[in-house]
């Protein structure tokens, strides 16, 4: 076994396992600081307030198999002693932290005259630099769900955040 430390590391965690299951299951030990969920590896990272904490959760399920969702977990200490979070690794997801990038999505309904890079060019051109213009052909099957009012809403935002902008456009 790993020297006792903070960092609890989790395995086999499912897809339909949530970060709500996982703190339910150890909440009870003590405060929990930090959980970090690595789906594509069917892993959780979660530090407890304290290392005491840690090791009283551990110790329990040494005897008990924690279960979440009908699947069995499995539990040990982590090889690091706390989880730091990299300025630079931070997701794109969080809204607040992150500026927005620099790429816009286009998609481009009901096409009823070839469209051209050069088209695209002078249509978005009025709105600043334009960097680059990747064009490509959507399968047919692929529909968006999202209506029209929240697709008008991003378009604005968009249009705010040109500047530098690389563009992606798809014809359907």
């Amino acid at each position: 076994m790993a020297e006792p430390s903070k960092v609890i590391h989790i395995r086999n965690v499912g897809h339909e396992i949530t970060e709500a299951d996982l703190l339910q299951l150890l909440q009870p030990f003590g405060s929990i600081s930090k959980l970090v969920m690595l789906r594509g590896k069917n892993q959780a990272l979660l530090q407890m307030q304290d290392i005491h904490s840690s090791v009283s959760a551990l110790q329990y399920y040494s005897g008990v198999q924690p279960s979440i969702r009908g699947r069995h977990v499995y539990m040990q200490f982590s090889s690091h002693q706390e989880l730091t979070t990299d300025q630079s690794s931070h997701s794109r997801n969080s809204d607040q932290e992150s500026e927005p990038n620099r790429i816009l999505l286009a998609t481009v309904h009901h096409v009823l005259y070839p469209i051209t890079v050069e088209i695209l060019h002078q249509v978005f051109k009025a709105y600043g630099y334009v960097e680059k213009i990747v064009k490509f052909q959507k399968s047919a099957a692929f529909r968006p769900s999202s209506s029209i009012n929240r697709v008008m809403r991003l378009w604005k935002h968009l249009l705010l955040c040109m500047e530098g902008t690389y563009m992606m456009v798809a014809a359907s």
